[in-house]
């Protein structure tokens, strides 16, 4: 089986999705090797936003779709939600409870500042960052559960 890693910078955070079996240390090193932008633009076929999964009142996208290409397209988007300070150091745990709320399961991995849930063939990331607002990335898997 090929295993892979993949790290996306966005918004001064990193996103990690690995293919099963892929272990990451946390906190990952900066020094890491970033996935290349698809293109300067959202590819057409990009979701305005995240398939499955509804912002809560007060809060709202503040940038994206940005469509990551790195064997596996990657969509992320930054948001920011009435009241919290920037950087959003609290997100991850904000968002929880509507992920479970809209059907979505924890995955392994969550932990503090980076979150990953998983619904039918989604799964999501929401990575808070220290540099900004925090950033919310999902991608399509071809399983249907956690990694």
């Amino acid at each position: 089986m090929k295993r892979t890693l993949l790290v996306v910078a966005l918004g001064g955070g990193l996103l990690a999705a690995c293919s099963p079996g892929v272990t990451v240390a946390s906190p990952m090193p900066t020094a890491t090797i970033t996935a290349a932008r698809a293109t300067s633009s959202p590819t057409p076929s990009a979701a305005p936003t995240p398939v499955g999964f509804v912002l809560p009142a007060g809060c709202s996208y503040t940038s994206g779709p940005v469509v990551y290409q790195s064997g596996v397209p990657i969509t992320g988007w930054e948001f920011h939600c009435a009241g919290a300070a920037t950087p959003d150091m609290g997100a991850v745990e904000r968002l929880a409870p509507v992920f479970k709320e809209q059907g979505w399961t924890t995955c392994s991995g969550s932990g503090p500042g980076h979150g990953v849930w998983w619904k039918g063939a989604a799964e999501t990331f929401v990575n808070q960052s220290a540099a900004g607002n925090p950033g919310l990335y999902q991608l399509e898997r071809d399983r249907q559960d956690c990694p």
